[in-house]
C-alpha cells in the first residue's frame, strides 16, 4: 500500500510544479495588478474570472471525466485513440459552437454582470479563452491517463510563461488594461495546444467512435449538471457580493480568495494524481484501506498549509499589495483555505461513487450545496460583507461534506480514521486562532510565535499518538533524505 501511496505522492509533486506555477502566476501578477487597477477594476476581474469558470464548466461537457472512467474499461482498452479522438472532437465543435452563439449576447451578458454594455469586448475575449481551456482538458486528461507527469509539468510551466510574459507585455506596455489580462490567458492556452500536438496525434486515432460517445455521455451528462452546480457553488459567494454590496466588496474577496488558492497547489496536484492510482486499485486487496489512509494524509497535508496561510495572512496581504484598500482581504483568508480542505476531503468521497457508478446522486447533492450556499450568501453578506460571503463557503462545504461522506459510505463503505481526522481539525482551527490573537503583537515577536505554531504542529499531533509506528519509520526515512539532497533527487527519479 505504501507503495501505491508514494506513487501518488510522485505523482502530485511533479503535476504540482505545473500546477504550483499556474497558481503563482496569480500570486506573481498580483502586485501588478493592485498598482495598475483599484479595487473595482480588481472586483470586476474577479467577476470576469468566475464567468470564465462557468463557461468551462458548461463547455466540456464534463468529457474529460468520462474519458477518465472508460479508458481503462476492458471494452475499450483496444480503442483508447478513439475514445481520445471522439472526445476532442466533440469539445471542439461543441464549445465553439457555443462561443460563437454567445457571441452575439455580449451586450446582454455585460449589462447582467455589471449594469453596463461597457465590457462587450472582454466578454467576447474570454469567450475564446474559457473554449480553448476546455480544448485543453482533453490534452491534461491523456497526459494524466499516461501518467507523462514530467510532460504535463514541462509544457503547463511553458503555458504559465507565456502567460506571464505576455499578460505584463499586455498590461505593462501596451497598456491594454483589464482585457490584457485574458489576452494573455488565450496566448499561452494557444501555445499548450501547439506543443502537445504531437503528443496527441500519436496518442489518437482517427476514427470517430459514436457508440462510445453514447456511454461517455450517458455517464457524463449527470456530472455536467455536477459540474455546474459545483462550479456555481464556487463563484456564487462573489456574484453575491457583486449584487447585494458591490465590486469594491468584491475585490476585497478577490483579494483573500487569490492567495488563499496557492493551497491549490497540493489539491490540484492529488486530483491530478490520485484518480488513475486509486481507479487502477479499485479491484485491489487492500484498496479501501488505501482509500482511508489518503483520506487521512491528504487531510493532514492540507492542514499544514491552512495553518501557514491563515496565521501569516496579514503579512502576506501586505507584502503584495502596497495599496492598503487592499489589506482587509487578509481575514477572508482562513475561511477560504477551511472551504479549500473541506472540498478536497468531499472530492474523494465522490470518487468513491464514482467507482459504483452513481453519478446522478453526485450532481443532485452538488445541486441542493448551491442552493443552501444561495441562502446563506443572502443572510449573511449584507450583514457582514465579503467576510460573511466566506462563512457561508466554509459552512456550505461542510454541509457538502458531511452529506457526501454519508452517502458515500451507504454505497461504498471505507473505513476512514475518523478519530486523526478530527483531531487534525481541531488541533487545525486552534492553532489558527492563536495565530489571529497575535496581530495586535509587534511584527518581530508575531512573526516568531506564528512560526513556532506551524512548526509545532505535527510535533503536537505526535505527542497525541497520531502517527502509526510504520509512518514514523517513513517521516524518518524521509528527514534522512532531506538531510542529503541528493539522495532524495535519486529516489525522486527512482
Amino acid at each position: 500500500m505504501f507503495k501505491t501511496i508514494t506513487s501518488a505522492i510522485k505523482g502530485s509533486l511533479v503535476y504540482g510544479l505545473g500546477n504550483i506555477s499556474i497558481k503563482l502566476v496569480g500570486l506573481v501578477l498580483f502586485p501588478l495588478y493592485t498598482d495598475t487597477f483599484s479595487l473595482e477594476e480588481f472586483g470586476i476581474i474577479g467577476i470576469l474570472d468566475i464567468t470564465i469558470q462557468l463557461l468551462v464548466a458548461v463547455f466540456s461537457l464534463s468529457i474529460s471525466s468520462a474519458l477518465f472512467r472508460f479508458y481503462f474499461d476492458k471494452k475499450y482498452v483496444a480503442r483508447q485513440g478513439e475514445l481520445v479522438f471522439t472526445s476532442l472532437i466533440i469539445l471542439a465543435v461543441f464549445s465553439i459552437s457555443a462561443a460563437i452563439i454567445l457571441s452575439n449576447f455580449t451586450n446582454g451578458i455585460s449589462v447582467l454582470l455589471f449594469q453596463s454594455v461597457d465590457y462587450n469586448d472582454i466578454i467576447r475575449v474570454i469567450l475564446i479563452s474559457a473554449s480553448l481551456q476546455v480544448l485543453n482538458s482533453i490534452p491534461n486528461t491523456v497526459l494524466r491517463l499516461k501518467e507523462k507527469a514530467k510532460l504535463y509539468a514541462i509544457s503547463n510551466l511553458v503555458k504559465v510563461t507565456v502567460i506571464l510574459v505576455t499578460t505584463i507585455l499586455f498590461i505593462v506596455k501596451m497598456k491594454l488594461g483589464i482585457i490584457g489580462v485574458y489576452y494573455g490567458q488565450i496566448c499561452g492556452n494557444a501555445v499548450y495546444l501547439l506543443i502537445l500536438s504531437g503528443f496527441m496525434i500519436r496518442n489518437s486515432t482517427f476514427r470517430f467512435n459514436s457508440g462510445a460517445l453514447r456511454e461517455m455521455l450517458g455517464f457524463s451528462t449527470p456530472l455536467i449538471l455536477s459540474s455546474l452546480s459545483a462550479v456555481i457553488l464556487t463563484v456564487l459567494d462573489r456574484y453575491s457580493l457583486n449584487y447585494l454590496v458591490g465590486l469594491d466588496d468584491v475585490g476585497i474577496y478577490s483579494t483573500g480568495y487569490k492567495i488563499a488558492n496557492v493551497l491549490l497547489f497540493v489539491v490540484m496536484a492529488s486530483q491530478l494524481a490520485l484518480p488513475t492510482i486509486l481507479f487502477k486499485n479499485m479491484e485491489a486487496k487492500d484498496n479501501k484501506r488505501l482509500y482511508s489512509k489518503v483520506m487521512t494524509y491528504n487531510t493532514f497535508t492540507l492542514m499544514i498549509m491552512v495553518i501557514g496561510l491563515s496565521v501569516f495572512s496579514l503579512e502576506i496581504v501586505k507584502v503584495l499589495a502596497r495599496d492598503p484598500s487592499y489589506w482587509a482581504g487578509y481575514t477572508i483568508i482562513p475561511f477560504i483555505t477551511i472551504s479549500i480542505l473541506l472540498n478536497s476531503m468531499r472530492y474523494l468521497l465522490t470518487l468513491n461513487l464514482s467507482i459504483v457508478k452513481k453519478t446522478v446522486i453526485v450532481a443532485l447533492i452538488v445541486t441542493i450545496m448551491s442552493g443552501i450556499n444561495l441562502g446563506l450568501n443572502i443572510l449573511m453578506i449584507p450583514r457582514y460583507q465579503a467576510n460573511g460571503a466566506a462563512i457561508s463557503t466554509m459552512i456550505t462545504q461542510l454541509i457538502f461534506l458531511l452529506t457526501t461522506y454519508f452517502i458515500a459510505q451507504k454505497h461504498y463503505k471505507v473505513p476512514y480514521e475518523i478519530k486523526k481526522i478530527l483531531l487534525l481539525a481541531g488541533l487545525g482551527i486552534l492553532f489558527i486562532i492563536l495565530g489571529f490573537a497575535t496581530n495586535g503583537f509587534a511584527l518581530y515577536l508575531r512573526l516568531i510565535i506564528k512560526s513556532a505554531l506551524c512548526l509545532l504542529f505535527p510535533v503536537v499531533l505526535y505527542f497525541m499518538n497520531f502517527y502509526e509506528k510504520v509512518e514514523l519509520e517513513r517521516i524518518r526515512e524521509i528527514t534522512r533524505l532531506m538531510l542529503h539532497p541528493r539522495k532524495a533527487f535519486e529516489a525522486l527519479k527512482k
